[in-house]
């Protein structure tokens, strides 16, 4: 079995590792310590940036901090297998990304889209939800200006991506 670790860089095979994961990790800065949050989120590509997608419930820590500073580092991973090679090692075939952007708050016309946009990603595009709801969130988006990639796999063509 070859097993190959590779940078990701292209920007399609980028925005695939954002849509097969499932968790956003957020480093929002916070003085001494990055406040880490983990989230549901939306991606969609725009002027050559990955672009995501995520809400809160009403003003809280992550609001007043991104008022503060809205610079933030993100990840995201996915394992799609374990494989042992007994009395070597044991590895995984893994995608990750990590990018750097900058925290938008939206406007409430634009709530819906990534309402919208969030649903999708988890597989549940077209799904009708009471639009009241959203009255208690706050909505963000975050344009990555730098995003980099790993991948450990067998062979390229056996993992879907």
């Amino acid at each position: 079995m070859e097993w190959m670790a590779e940078e990701v860089s292209n920007h399609d095979e980028l925005l695939e590792i954002f849509k097969v994961c499932d968790t956003l990790h957020l480093a929002i800065n916070n003085g001494q310590y990055p406040y880490l949050v983990p989230l549901s989120y939306g991606v969609e590509y725009v002027d050559h940036h990955i672009v995501l997608y995520f809400h809160g419930v009403e003003e809280g820590m992550k609001d007043e901090l991104f008022k503060k500073n809205p610079h933030v580092t993100c990840s995201v991973d996915i394992v799609y297998e374990y494989n042992e090679k007994p009395g070597e090692n044991i590895s995984c075939s893994y995608a990750s990304a990590i990018g750097e952007g900058v925290v938008t708050r939206l406007d409430r016309q634009d709530y819906e889209y990534a309402m919208d946009l969030i649903q999708t990603h988890y597989g549940f595009e077209g799904f009708s939800y009471d639009p009241a709801m959203l009255e208690s969130m706050i909505f963000y988006k975050v344009d990555l200006t730098h995003v980099t990639g790993r991948r450990h796999i067998k062979k390229p063509e056996e993992v879907m991506l």
